[in-house]
């Protein structure tokens, strides 16, 4: 109830802040001449001055329910896309003031009959002065309305425009189908493109021309330099530096104090030419915070609620976002879309292909009780983190000494502030095109078969591994095999599944897996 009525007021101050200064001005003049009549009223004691107030404040009302038909209306507009139906509102608001000024001229023109007491002088005067306000505040509204109307046309335009421009691109796109080939050579133009030729000879020299071997070793490097920060963190590291290699999102669990955010946050910040995004979220966060705040001035002239994207989770390329599953469950929806489908739609905005990378999520909430506690609402969007991971407490005492002595001398805080490892956009984009190729990476039959077994024993095991998962999964044999400098994968790549089909960290889950593994490399 809080939240909603926080959300009423919030729209309330919006609608206030776009009513333009002359309006305000205007109706303000008929609520004090309204006030002023009602005052002289009381001194001579005059009905037909009661009238006369009583008028002038209605028509004051009428005027500002007409701008909430301006925006109402524009906002319907939109929606519909049907300008007869704006025409209809225009003439409806237009017959409504000149109604509402005819009355007043009436009521005016009776007066003398209804007050035998007032002058004809000030009552001539008064009636001039409504009749002159009533005639601006009509040209004010047609001028108002013409502009309004004139933006729907031009949006209307413009969107018919960018929906035929995009329905040309998707057929190009369909007639385009490329020729998927075992053995491919690529190498680098200016513009950082990928080139196929069809004389390629082998993999290795493909990688050596194209900087893909230089590439993986410095990922690597840079990743798994912070394991001296870190100990007994690695899997956490492995999985960052397969979400960076596949574009996919790490999600990190764990009891508080075992420096998830920490770790997060550093990776994050070592990621070098993007734009990065940190946000720590909880029950009260808004959507606002996350998403971006209304654009006002387009909102006042246009009448769109239009969000300004600027710093916000929309226009980044690495996110962290810390105490993920705090949300309220509205707002995990609508981070589902932006997460896992890379597409924005609120009302008018409709952002396609967001350049969101991955995103790295913490929690102190064990994964194991959220999904039972939620009735399983959360089961989606827990599902669709490839790789999760439980940060676990320290357990030998040569960590917990390597701890105590950057936590001493401050460490962790210049980690957080500039991270010694960088780590190179441009290398993850280039590493994620060339595994985006279809078939760069061959993976043979019989591998491809032992893990589809092996899927298969951990669903036995009581291990839920969902058909999304098990096919996207599949990449990990891929990035694990770009990590070898190999174009093939190998039989002991099936180990490097276990980041994806389990929650690494999970004690139970970490033995069901060996145990499946070692079955079917057995079979």
């Amino acid at each position: 109830m809080e939240r909603d009525m926080r959300k009423l007021f919030t729209e309330l101050a919006l609608f206030y802040r776009t009513l333009p200064r002359e309006f305000i001005v205007l109706v303000g003049c008929f609520g004090g001449f309204s006030v002023f009549s009602w005052c002289s009223a009381l001194l001579v004691d005059s009905r037909g001055l009661f009238i006369l107030s009583w008028a002038t404040a209605a028509f004051g009302a009428m005027l500002f329910l007409s701008r909430l038909g301006i925006l109402a209306s524009l906002s319907l507009l939109k929606q519909v896309r049907n300008p007869p139906l704006f025409s209809l509102f225009f003439v409806l608001r237009v017959a409504l003031l000149a109604g509402t000024a005819w009355m007043i001229y009436f009521i005016i023109g009776r007066l003398h009959v209804a007050s035998q007491n007032l002058p004809q002088g000030p009552l001539r005067m008064a009636a001039t002065i409504v009749i002159i306000g009533a005639a601006i505040a009509v040209f004010l509204v047609l001028m108002r309305n013409a502009r309004v109307r004139q933006q729907a046309v031009s949006f209307l335009r413009r969107r018919a425009s960018i929906d035929q421009n995009a329905l040309s691109l998707s057929l190009q796109n369909n007639n385009h189908v490329p020729k998927m080939k075992e053995v491919v050579k690529v190498r680098r133009t200016r513009e950082d493109s990928l080139e196929v030729p069809d004389d390629a000879k082998s993999d290795f020299a493909l990688m050596e021309n194209a900087g893909v071997v230089k590439a993986v070793v410095a990922l690597q490097q840079s990743v798994m330099g912070y394991r001296e920060y870190f100990p007994e963190r690695e899997d956490l590291l492995r999985q960052i530096l397969y979400s960076l290699l596949l574009k996919e999102h790490a999600l990190i669990s764990g009891e508080k104090g075992t420096v998830k955010t920490t770790l997060a946050l550093t990776l994050v910040k070592a990621v070098e030419g993007a734009r990065l995004w940190f946000q720590q979220i909880g029950r009260s966060y808004s959507d606002e915070e996350l998403f971006g705040p209304f654009d006002v001035k387009r909102l006042r002239e246009e009448g769109e609620f239009i969000r300004k994207t600027d710093n916000s989770i929309l226009t980044a390329d690495i996110a962290c976002i810390d105490e993920f599953l705090d949300a309220d469950e509205r707002l995990l929806r609508e981070l589902h879309s932006v997460l896992f489908l890379r597409r924005f739609q609120r009302g008018n905005q409709n952002l396609e292909r967001l350049p969101l990378h991955s995103v790295i999520a913490t929690t102190n909430q064990d994964l194991r009780y959220v999904v039972s506690r939620h009735e399983k609402r959360l089961d989606a969007t827990i599902d669709r983190f490839l790789l999760r991971s439980c940060a676990r407490r320290l357990q030998s005492a040569e960590s917990k000494r390597i701890v105590d002595r950057h936590d001493k001398t401050r460490a962790y805080d210049q980690l957080t502030q500039n991270p010694p490892h960088k780590i190179s956009f441009k290398d993850v984009q280039l590493l994620n095109r060339f595994l985006e190729k279809p078939d760069f990476i061959v993976v043979p039959p019989e591998i491809l078969d032992q893990y589809h077994a092996l899927c298969d024993a951990l669903r036995k095991g009581r291990i839920d591994i969902s058909d999304r998962r098990e096919a996207v999964c599949r990449r990990l044999l891929e990035a694990e095999a770009l990590l070898r400098k190999s174009n093939r994968v190998a039989a002991e790549d099936l180990a490097v599944t276990r980041y994806g089909l389990i929650v690494v960290g999970q004690e139970e889950e970490e033995k069901a897996f060996q145990s499946a593994l070692e079955k079917v490399r057995k079979s």
